[in-house]
């Protein structure tokens, strides 16, 4: 896992996109998991806002359930 972040972090660096590593604490996996999630959404939600874009706007979603209904 950490060779294919390695990797993931250099593609995006020589595409001159900025990376930051976010080390998350907690006791267990599980514990890890949920803050790196609720890390990852509070960035983007943010990011989106900084942008100028409705961060509760879900096209993939939207269609996903579009596609469900049929």
């Amino acid at each position: 896992v950490e060779a294919r972040f390695r990797w993931l972090q250099s593609y995006f660096k020589r595409r001159g996109v900025a990376v930051e590593t976010v080390l998350v604490e907690g006791d267990d996996a599980m514990t890890r998991l949920m803050r790196g999630a609720a890390v990852g959404d509070f960035v983007s939600y943010y990011l989106a806002l900084a942008h100028g874009t409705d961060p509760s706007a879900l096209p993939g979603v939207a269609s996903l359930k579009k596609a469900l209904s049929r």
